[in-house]
């Protein structure tokens, strides 16, 4: 349960703060807007409990019982085994972001999440179910590959969904507060660097927890020095359309942008 109640608090807490100080202007059709958003998330989020009910926990699971993984054979600290397993899951995760820009077959389906004209904390969960399907197919290699501590993988699946709520928000953190979480945090101006309209913008910042992994590779754009949001979505999606639950899901089979 740990997932979810962190998952639905946070979610609150950024829709009221979203609420009383907005940064990107809201849409005419907000209202809308945010509930297909939730409703491609709930159909995700059903998607990956058919397909692993115990999410990452139940890979770690598998993993720890037969001995998988390069933590069974390396014998190292519990300590060091989680925070190099969380470390190592952020690195797929950033890894599978960035090759979800890089492959056209993958860009049909993570396109459906830039194709929202403002983000906000419900752009976090706008994925197509199919892409959180794979995610997870990933994530649990990963998991089995490096026999991630059960406590590892479940921290991680909070820290993920939290981490993707909060720099989704569209808030605007004091410029103090900005300078002290960026080095260590992927802020929501940092992460809307990687929403813009600008193709050139959209190849950077694929983290969505920590800036290490783009500084060190070179894709890390910091956001504009006085604040400004870029513009925001995919110049070839019309806002009505790409509000649409129906589009949504079925974008993947339309012809490529």
């Amino acid at each position: 349960m740990l997932r979810p109640l962190v998952f639905l608090g946070l979610l609150a807490a950024m829709l009221a703060w979203e609420w009383r100080r907005p940064v990107l202007a809201p849409l005419t059709r907000a209202l809308a807007r945010r509930v297909a958003n939730l409703g491609l998330g709930l159909a995700g989020v059903a998607a990956t409990r058919l397909l692993a009910p115990a999410g990452l926990a139940g890979a770690a699971l598998a993993a720890d019982e037969r001995g998988w993984g390069l933590f069974a054979v390396v014998d190292v600290p519990a300590p060091v085994a989680f925070v190099g397993a969380v470390l190592v899951l952020d690195l797929a995760v950033w890894a599978q972001h960035r090759a979800s820009h890089a492959l056209p077959v993958l860009w049909r389906l993570h396109r459906i999440h830039h194709a929202d004209p403002v983000v906000d904390v419900t752009t976090a969960v706008r994925f197509h179910p199919l892409e959180i399907a794979l995610s997870l197919a990933w994530k649990s290699l990963v998991v089995v590959a490096i026999g991630a501590p059960v406590a590892a993988a479940i921290a991680f699946e909070a820290l993920l969904g939290a981490a993707a709520l909060f720099n989704h928000g569209n808030v605007r953190l004091a410029p103090r507060v900005e300078r002290l979480l960026a080095p260590v945090l992927v802020t929501p101006a940092i992460h809307r660097v990687h929403h813009s309209l600008a193709a050139a913008d959209r190849d950077r910042n694929f983290g969505f927890s920590v800036p290490w992994w783009d500084r060190l590779s070179g894709t890390f754009r910091a956001p504009a020095p006085d604040g400004t949001p870029p513009r925001i979505g995919l110049p070839a999606f019309e806002p009505a359309a790409a509000q649409s639950f129906g589009r949504m899901l079925l974008d993947p089979w339309h012809d490529a942008r």
